[in-house]
């Protein structure tokens, strides 16, 4: 059985979706930035983007979900 996704983490379903343009669509991109972000810190930052879509009248369509960390500090520049 597939784990469900977080609430703030699921794409738009059917019925959201249903008779909307893409100019009415959105995707999210949630990335972790830093070690230190947590799977909570993701899911307000999916909170905030979901509460100014919704003010601006978009729908989000899809999610795309990061964890890992993008962040590079731990390599060293080899010059």
């Amino acid at each position: 059985m597939a784990k469900e996704a977080a609430e703030e983490f699921r794409d738009g379903s059917p019925e959201e979706l249903a008779g909307k343009g893409p100019e009415d669509l959105v995707g999210l991109s949630i990335r972790r930035g830093k070690k230190r972000e947590t799977v909570e810190t993701l899911k307000q930052h999916a909170r905030d983007l979901r509460r100014d879509m919704d003010r601006q009248g978009l729908t989000v369509r899809k999610v795309w979900l990061e964890q890992r960390s993008a962040s590079k500090q731990h390599v060293a520049a080899r010059w």
